[in-house]
């Protein structure tokens, strides 16, 4: 059994230390036969981090493809390996020593053909701590859909859906995963191989990232589920303000709304004691904000794309 690790970056040079760090150890490297990084046109100093472990390491390739995003980089990294597993790897994230040695192990089982690990959100910053609340931590079972950050499969799986799709910038990952379970493969979850993936560090960072996923998701015709909640929620808030010019009752309406979604959506949070503290709180909020009005605006973007034909 053949092993191909494969990853895309850009611009993540600190990450990047320390994921090659662990991830290219003497012992994860003798169970990989190649390990392919696709650049997609760093400025930070990381294509030289690639040139040394490419220089350094007998089985490690990189290939410089400006302006690639994540579904093309994978696509060519993929395509360069021959190798029968494919190990998916994200340079901006955190892996437990022995990940690869987890992830390869359920590939004995010839009905396994996908593998997958849960992606733990993490942060250090009080905003980060406070976007954290947004991101699934519930427990995970068989059935869930893993991130492409921690993911492995036999090629044969990459063969058969047709590669990632390469006209959009986000939401790949659920669409690679809708069709693999479509065609009815073998799917192991490894509990143990827990990945760390820090959130982004700003409000803009934050926004701009649930933006270009909601809209890729769209895109590609994924169902809206609580992305299209919290877009629906939020315009017809938009419509109340617009109102509330011509109508002041509108005005409280809006505010009663916005109660209520919030309410709702703080207490399905895992860790509401933060919630005592009025400054934490307000920090929670805030970052709420980011990912709603992201979702929003990526919504309405992805439809407008889908009713006007420039999505695929």
């Amino acid at each position: 059994m053949t092993t191909a690790l494969i990853a895309t970056t850009l611009n993540c040079k600190d990450e990047l230390e320390r994921s090659l760090d662990t991830i290219c150890r003497g012992d994860n490297l003798e169970l990989v036969d190649r390990i392919v990084v696709v650049d997609g046109g760093s400025t930070d100093g990381s294509r030289e981090i690639l040139e040394v472990a490419a220089r350094d390491l007998p089985n490690f390739e990189t290939r410089i493809v400006p302006g690639a995003n994540i579904s093309e980089g994978r696509n060519r990294a993929i395509e360069r390996a021959e190798e029968e597993i494919i190990v998916g790897w994200d340079t901006g994230c955190e892996y437990p020593e022995n990940y690869l040695e987890l992830m390869l192990a359920p590939f004995r089982d010839p009905a396994i053909h996908v593998v997958g690990a849960r992606t733990i959100a993490v942060g250090e910053t009080a905003f980060e701590r406070g976007l954290m609340q947004f991101y699934d931590r519930r427990e995970v079972t068989d059935r869930f859909s893993p991130s492409h950050r921690a993911v492995a499969y036999r090629r044969v799986v990459w063969e058969r859906v047709g590669g990632y799709p390469e006209h959009v910038q986000a939401g790949e990952d659920t669409w690679f995963n809708t069709r693999w379970r479509a065609l009815g493969m073998g799917f192991e979850l490894v509990r143990q191989a827990e990945v760390r993936w820090r959130v982004r560090a700003s409000w803009m960072s934050s926004f701009r990232m649930a933006r270009r996923n909601t809209r890729g998701h769209v895109e590609l015709g994924e169902a809206p589920g609580m992305k299209g909640v919290v877009t629906a929620v939020h315009l017809v808030l938009v419509s109340l303000l617009i109102a509330a010019v011509l109508v002041p009752g509108a005005l409280l309406l809006a505010a009663a709304l916005y109660a209520g979604y919030t309410s709702l959506r703080l207490s399905r949070r895992k860790d509401r004691r933060r919630f005592l503290n009025p400054a934490h709180l307000a920090v929670i909020l805030w970052a709420m904000t980011a990912l709603d009005l992201g979702t929003t605006v990526g919504m309405c973007e992805g439809w407008i794309r889908r009713v006007t034909g420039n999505a695929n």
